[in-house]
């Protein structure tokens, strides 16, 4: 999916930088696990080191010069729990109001993305403690009960899987859908408190 679609995706109300330490050398896979294992742990903000209602200034500050940016959002290209993610932040009025993980991993065997959602389901659950809610959502059931055309049902827009967690701040969703035989696995943060703005001009 191109980043520019992405980011209506995350404009719209729903369907890196490294951290501080040591560089290692990223030949190295034990070494690059310790780096991925050690951000992990460094980012207890709502979203990353983030926290909601901070600038756009503040993000750079904590992510550096984003590959992307408008008025409303800023990309990165980061890794999460050695998932390779694009990472996008969404402001209103100037204040950091959602994040999003893209997954960018890719599948000959379609299959294969939702492995990847079960095994996030599992990270997630260590970080977030249990769901709040498993949910899936057929639309056409012709290849639901066959674990074989999983993958095939998710790329032809025939099920949608979602998983939630909240935390004090922040509404979690990690989403597995598809569309015109290409699969999404995205991960959205959303600020609990954020009310959108209603429009009353020409009232």
């Amino acid at each position: 999916m191109k980043k520019g679609l992405l980011i209506l995706l995350l404009c719209g109300s729903l369907v890196i930088s490294g951290c501080g330490g040591a560089k290692k050398d990223s030949s190295d896979p034990v070494a690059m696990q310790e780096t991925e294992t050690q951000k992990e742990t460094e980012m207890n903000g709502d979203f990353r080191s983030t926290t909601w209602g901070i600038d756009k200034e503040s993000v750079r500050k904590l992510e550096g010069e984003p590959l992307q940016e408008d008025d409303s959002g800023m990309v990165y290209l980061d890794k999460v729990a050695s998932y390779p993610v694009d990472v996008f932040y969404k402001f209103s009025n100037g204040k950091l109001i959602r994040g999003l993980y893209t997954f960018t991993q890719t599948h000959s065997n379609d299959n294969l993305y939702y492995d990847d959602y079960e095994d996030l389901i599992e990270i997630y659950t260590k970080k977030y403690g249990e769901p709040a809610k498993r949910a899936e959502k057929w639309s056409d059931e012709l290849y639901k009960g066959d674990k074989t055309k999983l993958g095939m049902a998710v790329s032809a827009g025939h099920v949608v899987f979602a998983t939630f967690w909240q935390t004090e701040t922040t509404d979690v969703s990690l989403i597995l859908k598809g569309d015109n035989f290409e699969i999404y696995l995205t991960a959205l943060y959303d600020d609990k408190n954020y009310e959108s703005e209603v429009d009353t001009n020409g009232i």
